[in-house]
């Protein structure tokens, strides 16, 4: 169950990295004149971006996932 919590919130991190990713290699020549000693390019950053993405995506489902849990799935069932 939390498997499958984690990878609907991080699939959908994964697919808004990846638009992401590519908006920002097509604007970058829009974008460099706004940079300040930074390419608009630079892997690094991109990378450190994405990654910053993602382990928020995975932290912010942990605990709703740790909560599904820990419900009874009988005891839900029987309340509908």
């Amino acid at each position: 169950m939390l498997w499958l919590i984690w990878g609907e919130a991080v699939g959908v991190a994964v697919l808004g990295v990846l638009l992401g990713g590519a908006a920002v290699l097509s604007a970058a020549r829009f974008l460099q004149p706004l940079l300040f000693e930074v390419p608009a390019r630079d892997p690094r950053v991109l990378a450190s971006a994405a990654g910053l993405i993602l382990a928020i995506a995975f932290l912010a489902s942990w605990l709703p996932g740790r909560q599904a849990l820990r419900v009874d799935p009988a005891s839900i069932l029987r309340e509908e």
